[in-house]
């Protein structure tokens, strides 16, 4: 995370980007971004359902397209093998919304 930081916004385009950056540097931004912690991040981005990583990516801002390729890079996954609707229901997600929703898993409020 220290990495991340002083790195600097130059480099942000990159870090944000696993297939650039390599997954420790990935997880390390999203740690800058939310404060949840590597570990519970890497849980959440490895796990069962993708939903979790959409909700991240849709609270910094990212558009479907590079939604998708994060979601491609990092797990192996395509749109075809992704719920059918995933598109369109992600670019519905309000990205204020989607930090509210990840700053509640951090004060542990989430339902």
């Amino acid at each position: 995370r220290k990495l991340v930081f002083f790195l600097g916004q130059e480099y942000r385009h990159e870090l944000l980007d696993p297939s650039i950056a390599g997954l420790h540097l990935f997880i390390a931004s999203l740690d800058q971004d939310y404060d949840l912690g590597s570990d519970f991040l890497l849980r959440l981005v490895g796990g069962e359902h993708v939903a979790p990583l959409l909700l991240l990516l849709k609270g910094q801002g990212q558009p479907v397209d590079k939604a998708t390729e994060i979601v491609v890079a990092l797990r192996g996954a395509t749109a075809d093998t992704m719920m059918p609707d995933w598109a369109t229901i992600y670019a519905d997600l309000d990205p204020v919304e989607a930090r509210a929703a990840i700053a509640s898993w951090k004060s542990g409020d989430a339902e």
